[in-house]
């Protein structure tokens, strides 16, 4: 069962807190005694209900913030807010809205971007981060438009974002090989190889994944997508890309 932890001295701790509450009801400024007694025990059993503007916050040790329901404003717009922050004060999570403003929700990053969010003017699905949905053609799968017999690296395909809003790039391609030939894929940047496949052979899928180079939030960057044949001697290897995607480390 283990044992209780009790107060060092259980008798003197609930002397004080009777002092307390008796100084509370005797107090001329009753509201700094019940603010005193606050600081020491509470207990909610059922429903602990803010009205209209009071506000309800915790701060960390550090005496910022941490957590907090309140009235704030947007623009000229009183709104009710919840706002969450991180150790140094930044914000990390935000709720707000009000009588006239359906709300409003957002996840920050530790440099006060805004990385996700609802759609504020439909009220429904995602403002941020844009998903971006992959067409390409299906015969090109067995038959890709460009092959190589090349021993070395050949650049097919391009991959170009405005912005970079995560750590790694996920790259899925199909690959085709004629015959005997054998071939290896590669993502590089124009120094930098990010990922490079073992040897394949036949009709295969394969992922292409690696950290972004020098990674900071909304970088522009563009890839090449290589090929080359390892070996064999047929007509050559080719390949089909069918998405690309940022994902987390």
């Amino acid at each position: 069962m283990g044992t209780p932890k009790y107060p060092k001295n259980f008798s003197d701790e609930w002397r004080q807190i009777k002092r307390d509450v008796k100084n509370a009801y005797t107090s001329s400024n009753s509201r700094k005694g019940m603010a005193k007694i606050g600081t020491r025990i509470i207990e909610v059993t059922g429903e602990l209900i803010l009205e209209a503007g009071a506000k309800l916050a915790a701060k960390y040790e550090n005496g910022v913030e941490a957590f907090a329901v309140q009235k704030s404003w947007y623009g000229d717009i009183p709104v009710g807010q919840v706002l969450i922050r991180r150790f140094n004060g930044s914000p990390a999570m935000e709720v707000f809205g009000g009588a006239d403003d359906t709300g409003f929700f957002a996840i920050y990053d530790q440099n006060n971007n805004i990385i996700l969010s609802d759609d504020g003017v439909t009220k429904k699905g995602l403002a941020r981060p844009y998903i971006p949905y992959e067409v390409f053609r299906i015969p090109d799968l067995t038959t890709p438009a460009d092959l190589t017999t090349s021993s070395t690296f050949v650049a097919h395909h391009g991959i170009i974002n405005q912005q970079q809003q995560h750590p790694r790039i996920r790259v899925l391609v199909f690959v085709h090989c004629n015959g005997s030939d054998v071939a290896q894929v590669r993502l590089r940047d124009a120094g930098t190889v990010i990922a490079t496949s073992g040897n394949l052979s036949g009709d295969q899928w394969y992922y292409l994944e690696g950290n972004h180079v020098d990674y900071e939030f909304g970088k522009e960057f563009q890839y090449d997508l290589e090929i080359r044949r390892v070996s064999g001697t047929s007509s050559g290897v080719g390949f089909t890309p069918i998405y690309s995607m940022g994902i987390q480390s």
